[in-house]
């Protein structure tokens, strides 16, 4: 068992019906964890569920692979918030501000081991969508992803931001 997840082995009624913002049959994640086994164990649980990624060592280039992308070739992305060059804190305000709708609502999930009140609402403040806590819960992952990413994720969200 990895130490980034409870859940490894997860049945397939955790991600049933889990589909794109158009509902197409797969999705594309963009990953931002510099932890080569976490983003691994991400890999494999996505493409489990027939979810493709790509992965960014760092905040700086999360931000730069967003920028130069087709608008909405990602349908979330999953920030660690502890990494080298750039932290995920700064990686969202940087995506969110690159101006587009697009960056503005991409679903933005935060990648934690670090729980507090005072960090869900740093999460929140940074622009970020969700949190995960590591370990993960991978049957938690296909949730949140299902709930931002089918059909019209921008109308999706479970969230109160106001905390």
């Amino acid at each position: 068992m990895s130490k980034c997840f409870r859940n490894y082995t997860c049945t397939n009624e955790a991600a049933a019906g889990l589909t794109g913002r158009n509902g197409e049959s797969d999705m594309k994640i963009l990953v931002a964890e510099d932890n080569e086994m976490c983003y691994d164990v991400l890999k494999e649980l996505l493409e489990l569920k027939g979810i493709s990624s790509e992965n960014a060592c760092d905040g700086s280039m999360a931000v730069e692979m967003v920028k130069n992308v087709d608008k909405g070739a990602y349908d979330a992305i999953l920030m660690d918030i502890r990494m080298p060059v750039m932290n995920g804190y700064d990686a969202a305000r940087k995506i969110r501000s690159l101006g587009s709708d697009y960056a503005k609502n991409v679903p933005i999930i935060a990648l934690t081991a670090d729980y507090s009140q005072e960090e869900v609402k740093k999460f929140y403040q940074a622009g970020m969508t969700d949190y995960l806590v590591k370990p993960y819960d991978a049957r938690l992952l296909y949730e949140k992803l299902k709930c931002m990413c089918e059909n019209d994720w921008q109308n999706k969200k479970t969230i109160d931001k106001s905390g």
